[in-house]
């Protein structure tokens, strides 16, 4: 009996340690956030309003006098216009032809919104809390991971310590919320918890598209474990949601399954930008670091030993090979854009596959704990 003991404590000390991370992971998040208000004057500031942006009208009116940025700006202006207009009937105009790509990616302005009950600064103080959140989620997400596939508990700093994940923190842009989701979705489908997985995956890929790639990944994976069902489950119910609202789009505002100019010919978008990246200015500095990561990450999968980690990044590392030019010439975009690189990287060297909470595969779906 005395041996059993820690098995059988086993899930509540997971419980406690997994919150314990993700508040870790939202108070840094939340540092962040505040050293970024301080270097560009103020909460107003974060969403780094251009001075030629066409929201910044519709910003102006909503927080009065906010700090510019030179000429267009970031996204996370787009972001609070999406959210302060979930409609689009005055946001989408002012996007032109993007208003459908950026609309897409709709859950993390909907909920900064609370779904279109807030206005002004509380949409600015809830994009902010998300973005902090979303770091929470995420280093929740590695720190179940590295205890479903035995890897050190360290593998956390993938998230703590990512560049990329800071920088969509920081600029208020959807990236944290939607890594988030999907690391703690993919957590989940790691202990084979199929309905919580699959609806976390389809809320990440509603917060940006590109995270339906992991939802494809574990689909992958359950193929190659020979489970049919489950591969047809994760391939199927976090991309109709998706698919859904792109179909909306394209019948309201045109473009809902716009790619943009974001892929190209594999390898052509890398090798255009590579003139462009010098290592005088910290975007070039990203974008050899991102290309590093892109390397070293499939290095590491022809060597690990986990096929559910291999299963979840090859995907990844094919986006990167697809990717325009438009996304590798700024290295803030591309790390952005594969921050979660990171994280798969280091379950790819330390992890296993992953064996807890497994469950009979008839069940799995029925049954399986959320």
């Amino acid at each position: 009996m005395q041996a059993d003991q820690p098995t059988e404590n086993r899930p509540k000390a997971l419980h406690r340690s997994t919150l314990v991370w993700f508040l870790v992971g939202t108070a840094f998040g939340g540092f962040l956030l505040w050293t970024q208000a301080l270097a560009t004057g103020g909460a107003n500031g974060m969403l780094q309003v251009g001075s030629e942006s066409s929201l910044r009208p519709l910003i102006e009116r909503e927080l009065g006098e906010v700090p510019l940025s030179p000429t267009g700006g970031h996204d996370g202006q787009i972001s609070f216009g999406i959210a302060v207009e979930l409609s689009g009937d005055e946001v989408a105009p002012l996007l032109g032809d993007a208003a459908g790509y950026r609309y897409r990616r709709i859950l993390y302005p909907a909920l900064a919104s609370w779904f279109g009950v807030l206005a002004g600064p509380a949409v600015l103080w809830m994009m902010s809390g998300l973005a902090a959140v979303g770091m929470g989620l995420a280093t929740a997400g590695i720190q179940m991971l590295a205890d479903q596939m035995r890897a050190p508990v360290l593998v956390v700093l993938a998230v703590l310590a990512n560049p990329g994940v800071w920088l969509g923190v920081r600029v208020l842009t959807p990236d944290a919320l939607g890594l988030g989701l999907a690391l703690l979705g993919l957590a989940f489908a790691a202990r084979r918890s199929d309905r919580m997985a699959v609806t976390l995956l389809a809320a990440a890929a509603l917060t940006k598209e590109q995270f339906l790639l992991v939802a494809i990944g574990v689909a992958i994976w359950c193929l190659l474990d020979r489970d049919r069902v489950r591969a047809a489950l994760y391939f199927v119910a976090p991309t109709v949601p998706l698919a859904a609202w792109s179909l909306v789009l394209s019948a309201r505002l045109g473009g809902g399954f716009d790619p943009r100019n974001s892929l190209d010919i594999p390898g052509r978008g890398i090798l255009r930008a590579i003139p462009n990246w010098s290592v005088d200015q910290i975007d070039g500095i990203l974008a050899w670091l991102t290309l590093a990561l892109v390397i070293g990450t499939a290095v590491a999968l022809l060597r690990s030993r986990s096929r559910f980690a291999a299963s979840i990044a090859w995907p990844w590392i094919f986006l990167a090979v697809l990717s325009s030019s438009a996304v590798w010439e700024f290295g803030n975009n591309s790390l952005r854009a594969l921050a979660i690189l990171a994280p798969l990287f280091v379950l790819a060297v330390w992890g296993e596959e992953p064996t807890a909470h497994r469950e009979p595969r008839r069940n799995s779906w029925a049954s399986g704990p959320v």
